[in-house]
């Protein structure tokens, strides 16, 4: 089955330090990229289908909208949903579900930049860049939020209910940034247990 990494940003909420280092993680991703952005990203060098949709906002129905517009230009197969503020190592694309649905991976630390500490997440927690499924699955899920959205347009949970886990050998580092929404929340997501370095990543000091 093939693999598509489907990565969308509004670029201009990201310090542009980090928008680099995630985006030079992903050139070494082994899977093809689909890039939906708002603004000039670094991406537009790496991405094999670049696509830049313009200032639509910073919003969930904005999110909601790239990810439609990348899924379908996506293949068939399975798509792994990734952002402009993650690091992302190659053994996350390596996982093949055995079976159909949605699948989230585990192993994902948050480095916490105000706090120069990485904390790791809460198995039970984790967003909707740690997951894949069918590009099929995602199509009626990204759907039927937007239906949910125009109905009603407060808040409501992007993440599928219940995802089925894995853990890639390595980890994935989620950056939480001042312009990150959960930057002032990032304890209800982490576990206590906390590193000052994560391999195969380092120490945080040398992150950045």
């Amino acid at each position: 089955m093939s693999k598509t990494a489907l990565y969308c940003s509004d670029c201009a909420r990201v310090p542009g330090d980090i928008l680099d280092m995630c985006a030079r993680q992903m050139s070494r991703i082994p899977i093809p990229i689909i890039a939906v952005v708002q603004d000039v990203s670094p991406m537009r060098h790496i991405a094999e289908e670049y696509i830049h949709v313009g200032d639509i906002g910073s919003s969930r129905h904005s999110y909601l909208l790239q990810l439609m517009i990348g899924l379908t230009r996506a293949d068939d197969g399975l798509v792994f949903i990734t952002e402009h503020d993650v690091l992302y190592h190659p053994s996350h694309f390596a996982f093949a579900p055995p079976a159909g649905g949605v699948w989230a991976n585990t192993n994902c630390w948050m480095w916490l930049a105000h706090k120069k500490i990485y904390y790791k997440r809460l198995p039970s927690r984790q967003p909707l860049s740690m997951m894949v499924a069918p590009r099929a699955f995602w199509m009626l899920w990204v759907a039927r939020l937007l239906k949910e959205h125009m109905k009603s347009p407060g808040r409501f949970n992007l993440e599928p209910p219940e995802p089925r886990v894995f853990s890639s050998e390595y980890p994935a580092i989620d950056i939480q940034h001042r312009a990150n929404r959960r930057h002032r929340k990032w304890v209800r997501y982490c576990e206590k247990q906390h590193a000052k370095a994560v391999e195969p990543w380092g120490k945080v000091e040398l992150m950045r």
